[in-house]
């Protein structure tokens, strides 16, 4: 009886200290200091002990993309997606949004309001949507920080004014569910942030 009592015990501190740690994005320091310096740099007063868990939600678990046709969406929307070290997964958080093109040897965009954030689990050949953005929330990066983790880095426009705060989502694979936080304190430049994959491909509204 004594050793169920203690297993039990054992198990409740267990889960009382990952509830803790997912409160607090202290222990990612080095992904903004490396993975999303540049990011960072795009608002006053970045803090990333200002960010405050607001709330967990399960993935959307929408269907979204053709497998059979991955091969043709590689042609166009390879250099923007975010892979998982071994390559099995990929976040995509640019095609419902940019509606990319090839016109005469060019890429063209026709945006959208919204945006679109999808996931493929290659060895399972499942393509779904998991997450959902209106005009409020813009997601900018998307970086795989374990094997069955990965963050979402934006931007939250202001509950009473026109400001946008840094916000991010930590995406946990094996429960299904985001982790959603907000800095209220930092605010977007007016320079604003153009993620270097953009840039690089020298896209044409």
């Amino acid at each position: 009886m004594l050793s169920r009592i203690s297993i039990l015990l054992a198990f409740i501190l267990l889960a009382t200290c990952a509830s803790a740690q997912d409160t607090s994005l202290i222990k990612y320091r080095s992904i903004f200091q490396h993975q999303l310096r540049l990011w960072t740099r795009s608002f006053s007063d970045f803090n990333v002990a200002g960010f405050k868990l607001q709330k967990k939600f399960g993935f959307d678990e929408t269907p979204y993309g053709d497998m059979n046709r991955l091969k043709s969406f590689y042609s166009i929307y390879k250099p923007l997606l975010s892979f998982s070290d071994d390559s099995t997964r990929f976040i995509d958080i640019y095609s419902y949004w940019l509606n990319l093109r090839k016109e005469d040897d060019k890429l063209k965009a026709d945006v959208e309001v919204d945006q679109a954030i999808t996931l493929c689990e290659i060895p399972f050949k499942k393509w779904t949507q998991i997450f959902f953005c209106g005009f409020s929330i813009r997601i900018d990066e998307a970086i795989w920080i374990a094997k069955d983790r990965f963050m979402l880095a934006g931007t939250i426009k202001g509950d009473s004014s026109d400001a946008n705060h840094p916000t991010i989502f930590i995406g946990d694979l094996y429960n299904r569910q985001f982790f959603h936080y907000i800095d209220k304190n930092s605010e977007s430049l007016p320079s604003g942030y153009n993620s270097p994959r953009l840039k690089r491909l020298k896209i044409e509204d």
